[in-house]
């Protein structure tokens, strides 16, 4: 038997072209999940922050 009917249902290089492309789409998806989820979490905690020194400073004054 030759060879090359060993390798008949090898992934062409276009599948796994795709298959790379997919893995970097959901890599950049969960960067981003995981930055918005930052920087919403940081605004809260900001907020806040902003919130006890405005009530201190018109205290104050």
């Amino acid at each position: 038997m030759p060879a090359h009917r060993y390798f008949k249902f090898a992934p062409s290089r276009q599948t796994l072209r795709g298959a790379t492309l997919i893995e970097y789409v959901l890599l950049a998806a969960l960067i981003g999940l995981a930055a918005f989820a930052t920087v919403r979490l940081t605004g809260v905690q900001l907020e806040t922050a902003y919130a006890s020194v405005s009530t201190s400073v018109d205290g104050a004054l």
